[in-house]
């Protein structure tokens, strides 16, 4: 099933908000989703998030982006 978003850009990084609310950076090279919840509706299915990713939370991209993190979405999810 195909679904879209309405992005935004910062300091070149893809920014969408996913269908429970939470701004997500769209980052096809991590391996893994990191989020600051236990859960993650996007794109019609719920995902399991790891809290962290090498010791580094997702709201700790806020400063280099620009914009509040609530999850950094990587291939796992991408991928399905």
């Amino acid at each position: 099933m195909t679904h879209s978003f309405v992005y935004s850009i910062s300091k070149g990084h893809i920014i969408v908000t996913s269908d429970d609310g939470k701004t997500c950076l769209i980052d096809t090279g991590s391996h893994v989703s990191v989020g600051d919840s236990e859960s993650l509706l996007f794109a019609g299915t719920s995902y399991a998030l790891t809290p962290s990713l090498m010791g580094h939370a997702a709201h700790e991209l806020t400063g280099p982006i620009g914009v509040r993190i609530d999850v950094l979405v990587g291939a796992d999810i991408l991928n399905r």
